[in-house]
């Protein structure tokens, strides 16, 4: 599978996933979200570029939920909202994926208290031997990945804002939910 790349562009963008879950929830209809989300800007941004770019990246994040994590996040509040646009991020991005049920979760459960932006930058090389296509990106794209990473990192509160590690707990609902379907939590929220 090739690596998906172009989370580094990109937030969690909670408010904006609410926006498009609400459409979705209308449409029940993925490319018409994408045509009227950009048609309509209902995220607000000013170039049209980056309208389009933000409503497609966004629509790919979110079709990685199922049904029913997508009619609970409409309802959930803003903790659960979080964990649901962390998790579509781990799901639509291996290399966010690997690198957080890989590094992040070994850490983790090793009790070892920070995580350095040098960690992220070792695996991308550590991955390169198996994905040509990472060898080719410049570190200035690794350096902004790192920066959009750690953002989302604190976001989800995995991180702190002196990089350590902390125990996320997802509700017990989400939780179900999650177990119901792909089972993928514990790849990706560290908890104790």
């Amino acid at each position: 599978m090739a690596y998906r790349l172009s989370f580094g562009s990109n937030r969690l963008l909670v408010k904006e996933a609410s926006d498009i879950i609400n459409l979705y929830l209308d449409l029940s209809d993925w490319s018409k979200v994408k045509e009227q989300a950009t048609e309509d800007n209902i995220l607000g941004y000013e170039t049209k570029s980056s309208i389009k770019r933000i409503v497609h990246e966004h629509c790919v994040r979110l079709k990685q939920l199922s049904e029913e994590e997508i009619n609970f996040f409409s309802e959930a509040d803003l903790h659960d909202r979080t964990h649901l646009c962390w998790l579509s991020v781990c799901r639509t991005y291996p290399l966010v994926g690997d690198f957080t049920s890989q590094i992040i979760m070994e850490s983790f459960h090793n009790f070892r208290e920070r995580l350095d932006t040098s960690n992220f930058e070792f695996f991308v090389e550590d991955e390169k031997a198996k994905y040509p296509e990472l060898a080719k990106i410049s570190d200035v794209y690794i350096s902004t990945m790192v920066r959009v990473l750690f953002h989302m990192l604190r976001e989800v509160k995995i991180l702190s804002d002196k990089n350590e590690l902390q125990s996320v707990l997802p509700s017990y609902t989400l939780l179900s939910l999650i177990e119901q379907g792909k089972n993928d939590a514990h790849l990706f929220f560290p908890m104790r």
